[in-house]
């Protein structure tokens, strides 16, 4: 029986038909199955009569079709055969041990992901053998940490599995064991996971669910090569949604053009990257040079500036170089001092950097990487021990917000951020703030959840969503704010999101106060 047969033969089901026969897949004999819907057990080999002639009759159009074909599954081993071959979670393990089958196994229980908190069901979850089970697991799991995107995430996925043949996308996160990485891949995975629950609680496309596969390159340029790999080699990913810094993305972006894959990125902004399968719904890192250079000219009023950078920084590097060309257009100028201006040369004396900033300009702009953002603290720390004519730092998006307040303290205070900008009212701020628990929903949140919800409008325009299928239709993609996080999606020249704003935000009070309106 081939898919579109089955999918026939599983809609001609009666409700009860329907029920007696998921019972027996999840081991119960007709005594139990008699217990549980309050029916006879004579009513219930007339179900299993009445599902072997609909079985037959759908064989039976088929052009050629043979005897032997037609009572291939005229028998309860003969049906547990079937579903196992279509939808092969909803068959219990008891019953495949039985029949001879393999134990099915959870396909999220063990993606080498680090969940973030402590949920007790998803523990339990790594042991299960059973899907229906899994599914009760996961529900709990959610229901335990409504925070928790990952319990979501897989909850969606199992769900998706046991209707039928899903949607497959991957999406990478960068985890290594940083309260930096851990913020900021959480942040993603929410955006994410509201996208894939409204589109697989609205039905999916033509029946078939979004199932997400996550997994994590540490934010390392040749684990992110790996993990490209991975999602190019399974014919089933059709699209990715990542990867979280520009040095990764750019490490593996040669692999996903190769293979033709649809790449969205919500986080990586380097203005260097560039691919026909290449997209992000985050501005570049050109657009936040501007914003810098506007705040410094117009609101500082300074035409001199020190920078500090991670030097061989993809994101680092790039944004000094467009900072720079920014900058000097406006009859700026970037001064060279004595001390390093490598914020990843451990030999850094942050002390003499501060001094020798503050004897050519009032301001420093730090351009750190995720792996160098306690390096920026650590110069806020210093800035903030002056005891006049502190130092006018400015940081940039790589610091997760929450995370550098908490660890910054009382010495980032006063420091600027030019930030992606997140639309505070609208419709599905209001939504994932309830949703989430937060105060204010960060901009990862929204960017990730346009990603998203770029890719799953490329799917719907897709008579089958293929990987070709995707690309071509992502290219002309409009969305309106509404089907958005609130600022709509097209796509610029660049294959950034034009309607993506960057703001200038300042700590005061140990929050972030927008000073430069979008």
């Amino acid at each position: 029986m081939n898919p579109t047969e089955f999918d026939t033969f599983f809609q001609n089901l009666s409700p009860q038909e329907n029920n007696v026969l998921k019972l027996f897949l999840q081991g119960y004999g007709d005594p139990g199955i008699a217990v549980e819907l309050h029916i006879e057990q004579i009513t219930i080999r007339t179900h299993f009569a009445n599902i072997y002639k609909k079985c037959e009759k759908i064989i039976s159009e088929r052009d050629g079709a043979k005897s032997n074909d037609i009572k291939k599954y005229s028998h309860r081993g003969g049906l547990v055969r079937l579903f196992i071959e279509h939808k092969g979670e909803l068959v219990a393990n008891r019953v495949r041990e039985q029949k001879g089958y393999p134990k099915w196994e959870d396909p999220d229980s063990d993606r080498n992901i680090e969940r973030s908190g402590s949920n007790f069901y998803l523990e339990k979850i790594r042991n299960c053998r059973d899907n229906e089970q899994a599914i009760k697991l996961y529900e709990n799991a959610v229901k335990a940490d409504h925070s928790d995107p990952y319990a979501q995430i897989y909850f969606n996925n199992a769900k998706a599995r046991r209707q039928g043949a899903t949607l497959k996308i991957g999406v990478v996160i960068a985890k290594a064991g940083n309260d930096f990485h851990e913020f900021a891949s959480t942040q993603v995975l929410r955006g994410i996971a509201d996208a894939q629950t409204q589109f697989n609680e609205s039905g999916g496309k033509d029946g078939q669910l979004l199932e997400i596969e996550i997994r994590n390159d540490g934010n390392r340029p040749f684990d992110a090569e790996e993990t490209a790999k991975k999602f190019a080699d399974d014919l089933s990913v059709i699209a990715v949604l990542g990867h979280h810094s520009s040095e990764s993305t750019q490490a593996a972006l040669h692999i996903y053009e190769t293979k033709s894959i649809a790449i969205i990125s919500p986080t990586s902004t380097s203005s260097k990257l560039r691919s026909k399968v290449f997209y992000s719904t985050v501005r570049s890192t050109k657009v936040a040079a501007n914003k810098y250079v506007n705040y410094i000219k117009e609101y500082l009023g300074l035409d001199k500036i020190v920078v500090a950078y991670h030097r061989n920084n993809e994101f680092s590097e790039t944004l000094k170089g467009d900072f720079e060309i920014a900058f000097n257009a406006q009859g700026g100028e970037i001064i060279d001092i004595d001390s390093t201006l490598d914020i990843n040369n451990y030999r850094l004396d942050i002390k003499d950097l501060i001094n020798d900033t503050k004897k050519v300009s009032k301001a420093l702009l730090v351009i750190s990487s995720i792996e160098t953002n306690s390096v920026a603290i650590a110069i806020a720390t210093e800035n903030s021990k002056l005891q006049s004519k502190k130092l006018q730092l400015l940081f940039t998006t790589s610091l997760p917000e929450i995370p550098f307040l908490e660890k910054g303290g009382a010495a980032v205070e006063g420091a600027v951020l030019i930030s992606p900008y997140s639309v505070e009212k609208s419709d599905y701020t209001k939504i994932a703030k309830a949703r989430w628990g937060q105060q204010e929903i960060n901009w990862r949140i929204a960017t990730s959840y346009d990603a998203a919800q770029a890719l799953i409008e490329a799917i719907r325009l897709s008579k089958m969503p293929t990987r070709e299928e995707i690309l071509k239709n992502l290219e002309t993609i409009k969305l309106s704010p509404e089907k958005t996080s609130g600022c709509g999606l097209e796509w610029s020249d660049d294959h950034t999101n034009a309607h993506s704003k960057y703001g200038a935000f300042q700590i005061r009070q140990h929050s972030f106060e927008e000073i430069i309106k979008k």
